[in-house]
């Protein structure tokens, strides 16, 4: 093979590449490399294929041996720095970003994500600077826009992280959330006497936080139209101000303007210590509480709900999306198991549900999936029991929007929405927030926990013994 063939298949190699086809560009890159294996530009875009492979490995050894025939490449240093920031290797990560950024000050995207490598080691001031002069370098850089508007609402910034957020429009990931209306977005304009469409985006967990805002979209004199995912149409019935709720696919009423659930933080100016509106601001029909009171019986113990596996959704892994998994599996709360005067209720749906019947470690949850079609089913169960903890998930949420004690497992660095390292939500009062101490380690947040559940369930049995005494007297 000829250096002329070599350079045929590393221009197939890129094509390929620019239409998405990564297996196909890798085969294309190796075959011009056996032709002429010292060419450096097409060994970096042969480590950008396997990178979006996911052949870290093969990537950072075919960068690695680029850098050493072209240690000037400001594209390879970049590449290279990505793969050992998805490694783990922050420190030699963030000297390729460096360098690279030294070697070419006008490449936004090592500003972009050297942005990335300073959030994850939580230098979020850092960060933001690292964003904004790759927005200066590139004004539409939708990605950092959206990166940057998390860690402004992070940092508590919320008037500007809201004005950034609202470029997740912009970014293909968020596409499959995007509608086109003929009628206009709502901005905050006067809508007294007007029908406001309000319609979900993103996960249930999104769509239930911001059901806040609804009774203040009424309070503003419009008539509100809800649409909402089918498995939240029943219990959205139950938001105050909303006239109409209708489920995603069905053909919509008349209405004067739209807008996004999220984008409503904006438009109220909310703020980090002042989120508006009350809770609770969800409820539980009056049949599914009965329903669920006879399901469960009578019981002296202390009833606490337990959800332990959120969804995983898989995005570009350069943008903070909600595509990191939340998860634990079941058996990392067997301390829970073992307090007396508990009795555990699984809220968990989806694949991870089996893990209950199972009964790892000798851990008694009672298992309700088959049981929870909808959210209307789990705010009936949730009414009856005394706590709910959970990861971060739509279950929080949920159980927060009703008023309900809820404890939230969560990573060191969570989402934007439960900023700082207090304890406390702004979002809901029920909530408290425990913590990993270390990435990964959930042990100390589950011993806190357990130890606050012993407590609590101590506190429960003693009043339950004074409410016999009392009778009897």
């Amino acid at each position: 093979m000829n250096l002329s063939s070599a350079a045929a298949l590393a221009e197939r190699g890129a094509v390929l590449q620019s239409n998405g086809d990564w297996a196909g560009a890798v085969a294309a890159y190796r075959l011009a490399l056996a032709a002429d294996a010292s060419c450096w530009p097409v060994m970096c875009n042969l480590g950008a294929a396997l990178h979006k492979c996911g052949d870290l490995e093969g990537a950072s050894d075919t960068l690695a041996r680029a850098l050493e025939i072209c240690p000037e490449s400001a594209e390879v240093r970049l590449n290279l720095g990505l793969v050992q920031y998805e490694l783990g290797e922050i420190d030699e990560a963030e000297t390729h970003l460096r360098a690279a950024i030294e070697l070419r000050p006008d490449i936004a995207e090592g500003h972009f994500n050297l942005g990335n490598l300073l959030s994850c080691r939580l230098r979020f001031e850092d960060a933001i600077t690292a964003y904004r002069r790759a927005i200066e370098l590139r004004p539409d850089y939708a990605e950092a826009h959206w990166n940057l508007a998390h860690d402004l609402l992070y940092q508590g910034d919320w008037i500007r992280g809201f004005e950034e957020f609202e470029w997740r429009w912009r970014i293909p990931e968020m596409q499959r959330y995007a509608r086109a209306y003929p009628q206009p977005q709502w901005g905050g304009e006067d809508v007294a006497g007007k029908t406001v469409l309000l319609w979900w985006e993103q996960g249930f967990g999104d769509t239930l936080q911001f059901l806040r805002y609804v009774p203040l979209v009424a309070a503003r004199g419009a008539r509100v139209i809800l649409d909402v995912q089918p498995e939240l149409a029943g219990l959205a019935t139950s938001v105050p101000g909303a006239s109409l709720v209708t489920r995603a696919g069905f053909v919509l009423p008349p209405f004067d303007v739209h807008c996004p659930v999220m984008s409503l933080a904006r438009i109220f100016g909310t703020l980090s210590d002042k989120v508006p509106g009350s809770t609770p601001f969800l409820s539980a029909s009056a049949e599914q509480v009965v329903k669920w009171r006879t399901r469960l019986g009578s019981s002296s113990k202390l009833r606490v709900g337990v959800v332990w596996s959120s969804d995983r959704r898989e995005y570009d892994r350069t943008l903070f999306l909600a595509g990191v998994s939340k998860s634990m599996p079941l058996a990392f709360l067997a301390p829970l198991g073992r307090i007396r005067g508990v009795e555990l209720h699984s809220l968990q749906v989806g694949a991870s549900a089996v893990q209950a019947r199972t009964r790892p470690h000798g851990l008694r949850v009672r298992d309700w999936s088959a049981d929870l079609q909808d959210f209307s089913d789990t705010a009936g169960l949730i009414a009856n029991l005394d706590l709910v903890i959970t990861v971060d998930t739509s279950v929080a949420h949920l159980a927060g929007a009703m008023g309900k004690p809820v404890w939230v497992l969560m990573k060191p660095v969570q989402c934007w929405r439960w900023i700082g390292n207090t304890e406390r939500a702004a979002w809901y009062p029920t909530m408290r927030i425990f913590r990993q101490r270390s990435p990964g380690d959930w042990s100390a947040p589950v011993n806190d926990v357990s130890s606050e559940l012993a407590s609590k369930a101590t506190s429960h049995s003693n009043l339950g013994l004074l409410a016999r005494l009392r009778n009897w007297l």
